[in-house]
């Protein structure tokens, strides 16, 4: 997780920003928590939605996800790749598959409403592009995500000095409650909102997020 911190001082450098806010969801919230760990001098503030605390955090069932699936990934990279590319080339098919049919990016959470118009990822180049690069030219990524995310993350929590918002979804059946309260309680800077949705959430929290970010 540390590396990231590096990728995104890299990018910036060759954006020109100075200085700037991060953002990560779910299992990019660690990534967004390295660059607010070790890049205090240029991050500004950092925000985290539904996201991932340590595979050995204490209080939390890290393999015990809602989500069988997604637990099932995590225990698999404990095996190694041998085990673990098989079944996510098998997972980003499926994913593939459903897209080609007219199907959205991602499926309603249990209980979660369909929207009265579904959308369609097969309609947006953009979501195809980044679908095709992660599920079909390359799995490499997604491997790398998962092994990144059952080892020692490379930096500690309790030294960010940062501001960090954490959000977390009152309906989330993806990611446990316990992470995010983990990372509250952990982080010395963190402050924790709690929102009406599920796992992603509507536009009307990104717009309090990035409203957040600015200060």
């Amino acid at each position: 997780m540390a590396d990231a911190a590096e990728d995104a001082r890299r990018l910036a450098d060759v954006l020109g920003w100075e200085r700037f806010a991060v953002h990560g969801h779910s299992g990019g919230g660690p990534y967004a928590l390295a660059c607010a760990a070790l890049l205090p001098g240029r991050v500004t503030r950092c925000a985290v939605g539904a996201g991932t605390a340590p595979s050995h955090a204490d209080s939390v069932d890290f393999f015990g996800r809602l989500d069988p699936r997604r637990g099932q990934t995590f225990r698999l990279a404990l095996e190694g790749e041998e085990k673990l590319r098989p079944f996510l080339a098998q997972g980003g098919a499926s994913i593939m598959a459903t897209i080609a049919a007219g199907g959205p990016e991602m499926l309603p959470e249990p209980g979660e409403p369909a929207p009265p118009e579904p959308v369609r990822a097969i309609d947006d180049p953009a979501a195809m592009a980044r679908l095709r690069a992660t599920f079909q030219d390359s799995l490499d990524g997604w491997i790398d995500d998962q092994f990144a995310a059952i080892h020692p993350w490379g930096f500690d929590v309790a030294g960010i000095t940062i501001p960090v918002g954490i959000w977390h979804g009152s309906h989330d059946t993806r990611m446990p409650r316990a992470h995010s309260d983990w990372l509250a309680a952990h982080i010395p800077t963190a402050e924790l909102f709690d929102y009406e949705g599920w796992h992603t959430p509507g536009d009307h929290v990104f717009d309090e997020i990035f409203t957040w970010l600015r200060g």
